[in-house]
């Protein structure tokens, strides 16, 4: 998710994820080793909005055979 959110980023400067992904963490909630179902459950739930986010840029501007948008600003998805 991390590489993939980088690349749109290149693409689209405007982009930026509600929850930083890191490393092994997701909004400084370490994944990996997740210690409770409550931590496990937070994380993925910042993993899953990231995930949104990522989906409604690609519907709302696509990407073209050439790597670039067809359009270069990008709104909170609704």
């Amino acid at each position: 998710m991390q590489e993939l959110g980088l690349s749109i980023h290149r693409t689209d400067p405007a982009l930026q994820f509600p929850y930083k992904i890191q490393d092994h963490t997701i909004n400084s909630t370490v994944v990996i080793y997740a210690s409770n179902d409550a931590m496990w459950t937070r994380a993925m739930k910042f993993l899953l909005t990231d995930l949104k986010w990522v989906i409604a840029w690609v519907v709302k501007y696509g990407v073209q055979h050439t790597g670039t948008p067809r359009t270069t600003s990008w709104t909170h998805p609704t």
